[in-house]
């Protein structure tokens, strides 16, 4: 069984990021951020930070405004990622 979750997000754009985090144990497969748009409307950049165990300390700078990690693993409560623009 495959379960796919895809949120929108809609705020203030003035707040400066977006986040998930898991709420409980899952298992992702792919994570992805998708901030093009307010980075294309604020013309700036974006900034990644991971927080998912072994590669917690991983600064991803997705400058477009897009990234997509594939993860093919477990995560525990409270692991997820940031986007700050």
């Amino acid at each position: 069984m495959r379960v796919r979750c895809q949120l929108r997000w809609s705020g203030d754009v003035d707040e400066y990021c977006l986040w998930w985090y898991a709420d409980r144990p899952m298992f992702v497969r792919t994570l992805t951020m998708d901030v093009r748009e307010i980075v294309r409307d604020q013309r700036g950049k974006a900034y990644v930070q991971v927080f998912l165990g072994s590669v917690d300390s991983l600064v991803l700078d997705a400058e477009d405004g897009y990234l997509s990690l594939r993860l093919d693993r477990w995560v525990v409560q409270g692991q997820g990622a940031i986007a700050i623009w």
